[in-house]
């Protein structure tokens, strides 16, 4: 059975794109950061690339305490501080450039990294991350309303065709623009009277259509 997208807060959804366009830019600025402050590791594959930008301070640290070649003494772990000052390793420089833009934050900066539930959003192909269109999209579309059953279907065509035969009645001049407004008002929460149409009330069907689902 075919189903009937209801409604999409197209807000989010523009938000939540323009969010994952940043996001995608912060991780390739990680890898960028991070191959420009240390010379001991380079990142090979999907499962490091990942690795690095879930956790960039961490992998940062023991990717120098792991590849310096120097033993701790005693029982005593070596500093990651320590190995970055013997080295000339500028570890603040790379938790500095760790400060990026959030995602949708309005300018505001913080430490980059990348969520888990988001990892699905990304692909890393040939040194560099990009957006997984497919899963953004499904994504998306958790956040969208939709009519999918048959009582859920049928309710949504009703209120397309009585919107339909308004505008049919209103377009041969059976009715004013005051009087669209007050039959909009009168006819229930399925249609609005806008800018001279009648148009379905998507998100009072929407919340309609959700509300079947949970009863």
């Amino acid at each position: 059975m075919n189903k009937i997208k209801v409604f999409e807060q197209r807000n989010l959804v523009e938000n939540t794109r323009m969010q994952t366009r940043q996001l995608c830019e912060n991780l390739n600025n990680i890898l960028k950061a991070f191959h420009q402050y240390q010379k001991f590791v380079k990142i090979e594959n999907s499962d490091q690339a990942f690795e690095l930008v879930t956790d960039p301070s961490g992998c940062f640290d023991d990717a120098i305490v792991k590849n310096c070649g120097l033993k701790p003494i005693g029982d005593q772990p070596l500093s990651a501080v320590n190995v970055a000052s013997l080295f000339g390793i500028d570890r603040t420089g790379y938790q500095a450039a760790l400060r990026m833009k959030v995602p949708g934050g309005m300018g505001s900066y913080t430490l980059a990294s990348l969520p888990l539930a988001q990892k699905q959003l990304f692909t890393w192909v040939n040194g560099r991350f990009s957006i997984n269109e497919t899963e953004l999209e499904k994504f998306i579309d958790r956040s969208r309303i939709y009519a999918d059953t048959k009582e859920k279907i049928e309710l949504v065509s009703y209120w397309q065709q009585l919107t339909e035969v308004l505008n049919n009645h209103k377009d041969k001049k059976f009715m004013s623009e005051s009087d669209g407004t007050r039959a909009a008002d009168a006819l229930g929460y399925g249609v609005k009277f806008n800018r001279g149409k009648f148009i379905l009330n998507d998100y009072e069907l929407g919340q309609k259509i959700k509300s079947m689902s949970i009863s």
